[in-house]
């Protein structure tokens, strides 16, 4: 929008700022906006709204706990404090600074996961609570538009797109089955670049099944993401360990499409580069 066309004309990009404000300056909203606009934000950020607690998970003893739709192993030291084990591609901050490595968690830290999740830990002698839950700005006290204000609207649907193709991920790499197909819907369909073509969800996850116990460990590290209206485009590496001491990470860009929703589409372009 440009502020040429008149005085009183401002344009922000904060998605939960006062978008636009055209018009005179004493111009008033209709009298079913401030209804419109409690009732909207309490379905984001009320009791029961889109922001609500994603992830919860309890962490005690020195085994490492794997927290679905969190990344990161966490654990308990000797001593009884928190840690976590993350890569830093894996976008996990603790206090404002990214894990490489192991990492202690003092009670109370704050967190912060990819997608623009946010989290606290709390806890003592041994035992954690790790919730998580999205992020999102103050309700916006200004903002006087006449009509539906949909930029931030928007960015919390990518966000939100993009965790699910997160967590989905996820779900693969501790082999949570059952969880990563619920995220799908009943027709959705899974492209490889082996020649193969089409195949569906229910073939894809119980291909992967039958191949898992040769791999020790797997482990994706998300690159980067691109959103739209109900599509992901997706860069990560999957740091691959199998059981016959074979090292190598495979590189693949991965295309996600939801409907209603669940995934529906999965277009993935991959490729194997062993460790040196």
């Amino acid at each position: 929008m440009s502020t040429a066309r008149t005085a009183s004309c401002v344009a922000t990009t904060s998605p939960y700022a006062p978008n636009a404000l055209c018009g005179p300056p004493d111009a008033l909203p209709p009298a079913d906006y401030e209804a419109w606009r409690k009732s909207r934000w309490e379905e984001i950020a009320g009791p029961n709204g889109k922001a609500k607690v994603v992830a919860n998970g309890k962490v005690s003893g020195p085994d490492a706990h794997v927290i679905p739709g969190v990344p990161g192993r966490w654990s308990t030291t000797e001593a009884g404090a928190l840690t976590v084990t993350a890569a830093a591609g894996d976008g996990v901050k603790v206090n404002g600074e990214t894990a490489d490595g192991t990492v202690e968690v003092p009670s109370g830290s704050t967190l912060e996961f990819p997608g623009g999740q946010v989290g606290f830990a709390g806890g003592t002698g041994g035992a954690y609570g790790v919730p998580s839950c999205l992020h999102l700005p103050p309700a916006p006290p200004g903002n006087h538009l006449p009509m539906r204000i949909e930029a931030g609207e928007r960015a919390l649907v990518h966000t939100a797109l993009q965790d699910k193709a997160i967590t989905y991920l996820r779900y693969l790499e501790n082999r949570d089955w059952a969880s990563a197909r619920t995220m799908c819907s009943d027709t959705a369909t899974v492209w490889h670049n082996d020649g193969k073509g089409d195949e569906t969800i229910d073939q894809n996850i119980s291909g992967m099944r039958g191949q898992i116990d040769a791999i020790e460990s797997m482990r994706y590290e998300i690159v980067r993401q691109f959103t739209k209206a109900d599509e992901v485009l997706q860069q990560h590496v999957v740091h691959v360990a199998t059981k016959d001491g074979t090292r190598g990470q495979v590189h693949a860009a991965v295309y996600f499409r939801f409907e209603d929703g669940l995934i529906s589409r999965i277009e993935e372009y991959a490729n194997f580069v062993p460790s040196a």
